[in-house]
């Protein structure tokens, strides 16, 4: 009975040894505008991006690995996007559009 209880205690402990090794961290950035939990400090990539009215916009990739999990948000900054989209129509409208 003895050897039972101990294996239940030990086991018990494992678990809780598992859990508290993958807490996740609180990433914020101030200049994306954005907080998120992220298993481990995530790399920053530039990228663009196209809308779906052919728009490149600037964006950022960021992405965290844990073991075989991948974890990633995609941040597209619209500031410009009424700007860019209305030179667009200008132009369109000049090509007889």
């Amino acid at each position: 009975m003895r050897f039972i209880i101990i294996r239940a205690a030990a086991l018990v402990l494992l678990f809780a040894a598992t859990a508290s090794a993958q807490e996740w961290i609180e990433y914020s950035n101030r200049l994306d505008f954005f907080t998120i939990n992220f298993p481990s400090e995530p790399k920053a990539k530039d990228i663009t991006y196209v809308t779906e009215y052919a728009i490149t916009l600037p964006a950022h990739v960021y992405t965290s690995e844990n073991g075989r999990s991948r974890y990633s948000v995609t941040v597209v900054d619209y500031t410009n996007e009424e700007k860019l989209e209305d030179e667009r129509v200008k132009a369109c409208r000049a090509a007889g559009g």
